[in-house]
């Protein structure tokens, strides 16, 4: 080889990589390990992960709807998107496209005012919402805000 080419593939090279003998390598490292040195635990992060999927899959399982009352008045609506729009036009301020859409809701049955004192059943819930059904009766529930049946500190 002349002119300052450098051999690839031959004993002592790899790609360009210096290998000393004699010493293990890491596969992925460039450097050569000390032959005390643990290779990364592959197997970690999957041990790791079967608490996290035991958790959800119980989270999952159905669960009895339980018995609440409404402390609050609140509006609910069948969809949880049409519950989170009508707060975000709350949160934007924009009063007169709540009171539309929410009048609209209300009238076509997808949306539904709760009033204090009202017997429910909590049937599923988010960290903000829970899906609220009449206590009496089969009907479908509604996505309301958990402070409609939280107790205000």
């Amino acid at each position: 080889m002349a002119g300052g080419e450098t051999r690839r593939g031959g004993a002592g090279r790899i790609a360009g990589a210096t290998i000393l003998r004699g010493v293990p390598r890491v596969r992925g490292l460039d450097r050569p390990q000390p032959a005390d040195m643990v290779p990364p635990m592959r197997f970690a992060l999957p041990l790791l992960t079967l608490p996290v999927l035991a958790l959800f899959a119980a989270t999952a399982l159905p669960r009895p709807a339980r018995a609440e009352t409404i402390v609050q008045g609140r509006f609910g609506c069948h969809t949880q998107e049409v519950t989170d729009r009508l707060f975000k036009l709350v949160m934007a301020g924009d009063e007169s496209g709540f009171g539309q859409l929410l009048r609209g809701s209300l009238a076509s049955g997808e949306c539904r005012n709760w009033t204090p004192g009202e017997a429910v059943r909590l049937e599923s819930r988010t960290t903000t919402y829970g899906c609220l059904a009449p206590a009496a009766g089969q009907e479908r529930c509604y996505w309301t805000p958990l402070s409609a049946v939280e107790k205000p500190n």
